[in-house]
């Protein structure tokens, strides 16, 4: 039998059971009591005189998880870092595409995979309000320091992420964070899924809890990874935008440890599972479950590996593809229309559709100029397909692309 909620344990049997295996779980030599508090819900209410410390037992399936997840990413990494750096920073950016607009939709955010495109290469005005959001997300891709060390820097990654997006009615009013009350509430049942911590001292006292555990709790990163996740929501310190910059912190932490291509999976695949994402917090969150986070990081690292399954699933025919293209490309052209043909075939199977090679960064990558791309565009024109004017962009055609690889 797998892991049991200590709320189906006391449905199955009574309370006097429940708290048996609880003080047992608790005290384990696999268990790990993060010595922060919650105080848990009942029907839609917070029960304040109860208070459980957060724990996690390092079961068989937690284990296992965290190997694969390991080896999953040793895997991606091992694959991309075969490709040229324009053929991955074109997935990157593709994944990045699918991120973002999944990580709004979760949030009844309305976007479009053309503006979240758009944004990733275009100033203008009307694409500012996702700028933000994609910034954020890039400088994870090129390694850049993003700070999670202290809790202004929570304030300082909400105010680049989403701040802009914010209803005028929803912006903080606190020196930090909110000043008053917040709270997920299920408009089917009436009643609320979670409310958060308040007044803003609280807030700013369990986000500095949350990033003590992360930088010092002895415990395996990625179990602490998760926790740490359900803390932020739990804690939700700002009216509107948590998700998103929950989401965001969770990304950082996992391209810290693992690859950047798996911390970007996570939203992709919690928008397919919204379900199961939201009753592991409530389960979490439940009463009879005495702060048991077990289920809730299992789930998540479930999550995960789903998400690097699919990047799998999608990397393996394209590398084979690849292989196949070099092969003959080198065999059949010289080195300037080698490298032109093979870069355009790379942004076909690895980028996005809405986020194409321009000419300018086809001259950039290339090191040569203008003259010398038009002069390759006109000899392989029955190869490309022009798909957009301004900026100039081609791609290479299917035929093309079908009759080597296939």
């Amino acid at each position: 039998m797998g892991y049991r909620t200590l709320k189906s344990i006391f449905h199955e049997h009574n309370e006097s059971k429940m708290k048996e295996e609880y003080i047992k779980r608790f005290n384990s030599l696999a268990s790990f009591n993060t010595n922060i508090n919650i105080i848990p819900m009942e029907n839609g209410k917070k029960v304040n005189d109860l208070e459980y410390p957060l724990f996690f037992m390092v079961t068989k399936n937690l284990s296992k998880k965290q190997e694969l997840i390991s080896i999953n990413s040793r895997k991606i990494d091992r694959a991309l870092n075969s490709l040229p750096y324009a053929a991955r920073e074109q997935y990157f950016n593709d994944l990045l595409i699918d991120e973002l607009q999944s990580t709004n939709e979760i949030e009844n955010v309305f976007s479009t995979k053309q503006e979240i495109a758009h944004a990733l290469n275009n100033q203008a005005s009307e694409f500012l309000k996702f700028r933000g959001l994609v910034d954020q997300y890039k400088e994870i891709e090129l390694n850049k320091k993003i700070k999670v060390d202290n809790v202004r820097d929570i304030r300082a990654i909400y105010d680049k992420l989403v701040s802009n997006e914010i209803n005028e009615q929803d912006k903080l009013d606190g020196e930090l964070f909110r000043k008053n009350f917040v709270g997920v509430h299920d408009g089917s049942t009436n009643k609320y899924i979670h409310v958060g911590l308040q007044p803003e001292t609280k807030i700013v006292e369990f986000i500095g809890e949350m990033l003590t555990f992360l930088k010092y709790f002895d415990a395996p990163q990625p179990f602490k990874i998760m926790a740490s996740h359900y803390l932020f929501e739990y804690i939700h310190p700002f009216y509107d935008g948590n998700g998103r910059v929950g989401r965001f912190i969770i990304a950082k932490l996992l391209s810290d440890y693992y690859d950047n291509y798996t911390a970007l999976t996570f939203s992709y695949v919690i928008n397919r599972n919204k379900s199961k994402y939201y009753k592991a917090f409530m389960t979490a969150s439940n009463h009879l479950n005495c702060g048991d986070l077990t289920e809730f990081i299992d789930t998540m690292l479930e999550l995960l590996i789903a998400g690097q399954e699919r990047i799998l699933d999608e990397l393996i025919p394209k590398m084979d593809a690849t292989e196949k293209l070099t092969l003959y490309l080198t065999s059949h052209y010289k080195q300037i229309d080698y490298e032109f043909l093979y870069l355009l075939s790379m942004d076909k199977l690895f980028g996005n559709k809405r986020n194409r090679l321009t000419l300018i960064d086809l001259e950039n990558i290339l090191g040569v100029g203008r003259v010398k791309i038009n002069n390759t565009i006109k000899k392989y024109d029955n190869y490309l397909v022009k798909i957009k004017s301004r900026p100039t962009i081609y791609e290479i055609s299917d035929e093309f692309l079908n009759s080597i690889i296939k």
